[in-house]
């Protein structure tokens, strides 16, 4: 019997861009979960499905160096379809998929469902029993002809794109509910990684484990599962990133700022701010910095460098995206002015956020005003905000969408 697990990655996140390959305790993400599949007892093959391009070429090259990988050249946002090539490929007779964000899948509970699934053909996938509480994340085990009726099933966009959600709408599957492998209750918490915050959880998780054991071991997920019931400060790390919803559309902001110094205000403000509305609002950012510098790719967002000015304008006036923000000094404000409307049209709403020392005499540090389908929202007076805090900026931001 062919059982395969297929590990579902690409790096191209909105929130977290390239996050398989970021390390964990010398390894990146992908490699521990390759070594976590790899204690399974039931599988047969291990196979990282992602997508033919060159963004996801990095990814490609780890894993022909380390697994065995299914570039897939369809669509690259119909993840049914790349799992899919690989379950006719290696003719599978249970495909158990793994997301490639979760570094803490329990190799002990992933056995456990296959065999269940094995001593219960009735049955053509697993739920966990209603009374059931546990902490597992990133799984989903189904028999071929599971798999065959969610993948015909799947036929909207939305479908094409979660592993699973057609099941929701025509409860193609018939699953066996089971309980836990072993007692992994008593706490909720998110335990993959979708975003910067997600990212320094784990990395405290790993460092705090292997600081203690030996490296040829993995971090057993009742230890986490006991750790964040007795440290509180480990779950308020990312405590407050908010699960994206598979049915719900989550709009792209655009950020435009100059960087010229490390302790660039306008500059520090423009990353935290990306950051925020992507753990807290489920906004996918990009980063456009004007700088005579060779800046690295901020961790947390996508991100792209300019050198020449006009470039740079030239990107901002033609943006398309939903929303856009720009936190410019004032000499490019005053030549940003002359087509801020044109802005506005293309997206639907547009934000200048600046120093307002540069604007009046004032303590006061930010200033803000907005375009909403061209149309000015602001008094004749530049508003100005006194002691804003990143916190009230992006509640402010949110609430204008």
């Amino acid at each position: 019997m062919n059982i395969i697990a297929i590990i579902g990655a690409r790096l191209n996140s909105s929130r977290l861009p390239g996050k398989h390959l970021l390390p964990l305790a010398g390894k990146p993400i992908i490699a521990h979960i390759q070594n976590r599949l790899e204690r399974c007892q039931t599988l047969t093959e291990i196979v990282l499905a992602t997508t033919l391009d060159e963004f996801n070429q990095p990814l490609i090259d780890w894993a022909n160096d380390n697994s065995q990988c299914l570039a897939y050249s369809g669509d690259v946002n119909d993840l049914m379809g790349r799992i899919n090539a690989v379950v006719e490929q290696y003719q599978a007779d249970i495909v158990v998929y793994i997301c490639g964000d979760c570094p803490l899948i329990d190799p002990g509970f992933i056995d456990h469902a296959v065999n269940q699934l094995r001593q219960n053909p009735q049955a053509n996938s697993i739920s966990l029993a209603p009374d059931v509480r546990s902490i597992h994340e990133g799984m989903a085990f189904y028999t071929r002809q599971g798999w065959d009726s969610l993948f015909i099933n799947s036929v909207s966009d939305m479908e094409k794109e979660h592993v699973g959600y057609a099941n929701q709408r025509c409860h193609c599957l018939t699953p066996l509910l089971i309980q836990d492998s072993d007692d992994y209750s008593g706490i909720e918490h998110r335990i993959s990684v979708d975003t910067n915050a997600d990212y320094l959880f784990m990395q405290q998780i790993y460092q705090r484990w292997y600081a203690q054991n030996s490296s040829d071991s993995i971090v057993p997920l009742k230890w986490v599962v006991h750790t964040l019931k007795e440290e509180t400060s480990l779950r308020l790390i990312n405590g407050h990133v908010k699960q994206k919803k598979a049915d719900q559309k989550y709009l792209s902001v655009s950020l435009y700022c100059v960087y010229q110094a490390a302790d660039d205000a306008l500059y520090q403000l423009s990353v935290k701010l990306g950051a925020s509305l992507q753990e807290h609002y489920g906004l996918g950012t990009q980063l456009h910095v004007l700088t005579r510098e060779e800046l690295q790719a901020t961790a947390s967002q996508n991100s792209q460098n300019y050198h020449d000015e006009q470039v740079f304008i030239d990107a901002l006036k033609h943006d398309t995206q939903h929303l856009t923000l720009c936190l410019l000094p004032t000499l490019l404000q005053h030549k940003v002015e002359q087509f801020k409307h044109a802005i506005s049209a293309n997206n639907s709403l547009a934000i200048e956020l600046f120093d307002a020392r540069d604007h009046c005499q004032s303590s006061r540090n930010i200033a803000f005003k907005w375009l909403n389908n061209g149309v000015e929202q602001t008094t004749e007076q530049d508003v100005v905000i006194d002691g804003l805090t990143l916190e009230q900026l992006t509640k402010l931001i949110t609430s204008l969408l």
